[in-house]
């Protein structure tokens, strides 16, 4: 029998290089661009036989593409296996980069803990000494490897990319010293992103409450209290002779406020039409539903069309005029009001309704911030 002929240092190079041609950008003179499978090992995940419940139970975790979602770090799982599965798995060590190859592709996490995964998992272990395990993560959650898991899969009802596939992916692969310093870098500049985001979100929160509670002294009458109070004299009676007043009203008001029916102050209520019709992209009247009724106004973001004659039959009942208010009355949004902005005529879904104040007495836009109130919401 003769001897299987070992590989040379360079025919084994010449297949970890990527050609030049291959090559998806340029990368520093001292760094290379390698095939993935040449400094990692690519281990595809197995769920050990369900129809053994001793295999499970235990803490040993096996990893699942839902249990990537805990952000860069993976340490717990949704499942966990005894000694016996633990034995039926093949093991990842910690430190190790997980990538999701069948469904939700591209989706990655770093694990510190030693586990296992399911098949729809490969796992990029580092060669040691040749690549820095956090390195390896952070080109994972690269734009560059993102696109080249997506043009490398196949796809039915649903896409997989195989573990041969993956590891033909380009890795641009620097001295090992600049990787850490990379990754250093990498994880510096993520913290003050994460900590940029908290403070958003914090005074996100505050603005939020800080919006709630000017609606709220607003339509209490302390924001003009003493605006008020200087002009006594020459403010307007109460309104208890013209209309019908409410008795159990939600909180107490300034004495020449009153708490009225929206029927009462407005000259038309209505919403739009009760049969949807068909809409086209391109027709002669907008045709405005919930989803552009914004604070901010009428989005007409996708917006659809519909023909004259639809047209006419809807606006026969629900002619919406500029400056009406739009109020959403149904669907998740249920409580958004917006002054109609725009001047020309347009069919409206009966998910909308339309308010058109009486103008001697009852101001539109104060009724778009009352209705946008917490209080007038709830």
């Amino acid at each position: 029998m003769s001897k299987t002929k070992e590989k040379s240092i360079e025919e084994l190079l010449e297949e970890a290089l990527v050609p030049e041609e291959e090559q998806p950008y340029e990368v520093p003179e001292n760094w290379i661009w390698v095939k993935l499978e040449s400094v990692h090992d690519i281990i595809t995940g197995s769920t050990p036989s369900k129809k053994v419940p001793q295999y499970y139970g235990g803490s040993f975790p096996i990893i699942k593409p839902g249990d990537l979602d805990q952000g860069d770090s993976v340490i717990l799982a949704s499942e966990y296996l005894s000694d016996e599965g633990k034995a039926k798995s093949r093991i990842i060590p910690r430190n190790s980069t997980l990538v999701c190859c069948i469904g939700s592709i591209g989706k990655a996490g770093f694990t510190l803990v030693d586990c296992t995964t399911n098949q729809q998992i490969n796992s990029l272990v580092a060669i040691k000494n040749t690549v820095v395990p956090k390195y390896t993560y952070y080109f994972s959650l690269s734009e560059s490897f993102r696109q080249a898991l997506i043009s490398r899969s196949s796809s039915t009802t649903i896409s997989i990319i195989n573990k041969f596939k993956m590891g033909q992916i380009p890795f641009p692969l620097p001295p090992y010293s600049e990787q850490r310093k990379i990754s250093k870098e990498i994880d510096s500049l993520f913290a003050k992103i994460d900590e940029a985001k908290r403070l958003i979100d914090q005074a996100k929160e505050s603005f939020e409450l800080r919006r709630a509670s000017i609606l709220d002294k607003a339509f209490r009458g302390e924001l003009t209290r003493e605006w008020r109070e200087s002009r006594q004299c020459f403010l307007a009676q109460p309104l208890k002779d013209h209309l019908s007043l409410i008795t159990n009203a939600p909180y107490v008001l300034p004495l020449i406020w009153d708490w009225v029916y929206l029927e009462d102050v407005c000259d038309k209520i209505t919403d739009g039409t009760h049969h949807s019709p068909e809409s086209f992209p391109v027709e002669k009247y907008k045709y405005i539903t919930a989803k552009n009724i914004k604070e901010s106004g009428i989005s007409l973001d996708d917006i659809t069309y519909v023909p004259e004659e639809v047209h006419r039959e809807i606006f026969k009942r629900c002619d919406v005029r500029y400056k009406d208010i739009l109020y959403i009355k149904d669907g998740a949004t249920t409580g958004v009001a917006t002054i109609n902005n725009l001047k020309e005529e347009f069919s409206l879904l009966s998910s909308v309704g339309v308010l058109r104040t009486k103008s001697s007495i009852l101001n539109p836009e104060y009724l778009v911030y009352c209705l946008n109130s917490p209080n007038i919401k709830k």
